[in-house]
């Protein structure tokens, strides 16, 4: 430890009398890594953070909050520059989030240890999260353990079936799904792709269809295909602001084989503002999540 404050009383005059003839993105990576060392000195060797991976989101998000707040500083206003701001705020949300998730985790734990606390990744969003939550709300009611509660979700995980189409391609172009060029035509030749989740939890195309209509009716041939037991079991649609839509889906779904429960509701904001107006989802449980 005394090595590393005398390198860095040594070093701090040399670093600032680099960082006057660097360009600004270099003394924010710069800056960026000093924060790093500085939080791995701070959080682990004194036995603040003990879990690894919290460690490892913590400094990694710290030293992009560096770098966002010194690029910002340094009022850089190139393209380039806002996109890489940009995309270090989402990047310093999200493992802030991770974070926080993994604290609660941790501090409920010691608080309840009674109590257990078991983490599902869900590989999804929207209303497949939800299905999973209605699940262990039914698993719980038939007296299940939360480890067997855990087992069965995270098998139903494996089968849950996530496919949504979209009204307009631009949404998918701005946030990068697909390219401009790809969007501008399938806008003109009216293609609407029908998109799942994969089994990694990735978002993929698995088709693309002319027309509204044929995109819904493709929807419906999916459940049809890869439903099991769909008497048995809650099924849901969601839309982005096309309650029509979503009906037509509905009386499809219906007129195949009538499930248990059927939800339609709006979908949520956070996924709806990357897919955008007009989007329509499906999902059920099936044989498998291709």
């Amino acid at each position: 430890m005394l090595t590393r404050i005398l390198a860095a009383c040594v070093g701090l005059p040399l670093l600032l009398a680099v960082v006057l003839f660097l360009p600004p993105v270099a003394t924010a990576i710069l800056f960026a890594l000093a924060c790093g060392v500085a939080a791995y000195e701070m959080l682990w060797r004194t036995g603040i953070l003990k879990h690894r991976r919290i460690l490892v989101y913590t400094i990694v998000a710290a030293m992009a909050n560096v770098m966002w707040s010194w690029l910002r500083a340094c009022s850089i206003v190139s393209e380039q520059t806002l996109w890489l701001c940009a995309l270090l705020g989402l990047f310093v949300y999200f493992c802030a989030l991770f974070c926080e998730l993994l604290a609660a985790h941790t501090e409920l734990r010691d608080e309840f240890p009674e109590r257990t606390v078991c983490p599902v990744d869900s590989m999804g969003a929207g209303f497949g999260t939800g299905l999973l939550a209605c699940r262990a709300a039914e698993l719980r009611d038939e007296g299940r353990s939360a480890a067997e509660a855990t087992a069965v979700l995270e098998q139903e995980v494996q089968n849950l079936c996530e496919f949504f189409t979209v009204s307009d391609l631009m949404f998918l172009h701005r946030t990068g799904r697909v390219q401009a060029a790809a969007a501008l035509v399938g806008t003109v030749l009216n293609l609407k792709p029908i998109l799942r989740g994969d089994e990694e939890g990735h978002i993929v195309t698995c088709e693309k269809v002319r027309g509204r209509a044929r995109a819904i009716a493709n929807l419906a041939a999916r459940y049809e295909t890869r439903a099991v037991h769909p008497e048995l079991q809650r099924v849901a649609i969601t839309h982005g602001d096309c309650p029509e839509d979503a009906q037509a889906l509905a009386e499809r779904i219906r007129a195949i084989a009538e499930p248990k429960e059927l939800i339609v509701c709006p979908h949520e904001p956070f996924t709806g503002a990357h897919v955008g107006p007009g989007m329509l989802g499906l999902f059920f449980f099936g044989s498998g999540r291709a």
